[in-house]
Order: C-alpha cells, then sequence, then structure tokens
C-alpha cells in the first residue's frame, strides 16, 4: 500500500521510550512535529540537535528526566508553536530560553 500525505498533514516523528547513542538529525530539517517521551534526553544531545530542526512547530520533551535547559536550546526554533516539557526535573528556566519564539501558544511546565 502507498501512503499518501495530505496538504493539511504536518509531518510528525514520534521517537517514545528509546535510548539513543546516535542518530543522522540532518535527515529531520523538515520535521514539523516531535515528540521524544520517555528517553532520558541527556543536555548535550538535546542542544547539539534540537537547533537543527528549525521547521519545528510542535515539540514534546515529556518524562525525559531532564534537570537543566541551557539559554541557547531553542534558539532557531522561532516556528514553535507548542512545547511541552512537563514530568522532568526542571528546577529553574532562565527567561532567555523562550526569547524569539513570538508563535509559542502553548507551554506545558507541569510536575517538574
Amino acid at each position: 500500500n502507498k501512503q499518501q500525505w495530505h496538504q493539511n498533514e504536518r509531518p510528525i516523528l514520534i521517537l517514545n521510550t528509546n535510548e539513543f547513542e546516535k542518530f543522522d538529525w540532518n535527515l529531520l530539517v523538515n520535521l514539523e512535529e516531535l515528540i521524544l517521551k520517555n528517553n532520558s534526553l541527556s543536555k548535550k544531545f538535546f542542544h547539539e540537535n534540537l537547533k537543527l530542526l528549525n521547521n519545528l512547530k510542535h515539540l514534546t520533551l515529556k518524562c525525559n528526566s531532564m534537570k537543566k535547559l541551557d539559554k541557547k536550546s531553542l534558539l532557531n526554533l522561532n516556528k514553535l508553536e507548542f512545547i511541552d516539557l512537563s514530568d522532568n526535573q526542571l528546577k529553574n528556566l532562565d527567561r532567555e530560553l523562550f526569547q524569539g519564539l513570538t508563535n509559542l501558544r502553548e507551554l506545558y511546565l507541569n510536575s517538574n
């Protein structure tokens, strides 16, 4: 069977409950929605790879045991409309983290 993309559907990647060591994020530059739940992502992994995905509109990083986000982690992601950082271990977020995210409409930070 041949899969069809409808014009109003956005490219989505769901990668829940994995332990990534290596992944070529350059292949995903047109991605608009990324769901990474239960992955225990490292700060380095998050910061180095996420900036490549500057077409993202929806980002879910729920349940990843993240303790801190660098203030430049979301830089270049100015198309983001939705971010879910809930159920992590975030205590403080730098105000600059969300600077430039003028399209952001929903932000979830519960259970941190």
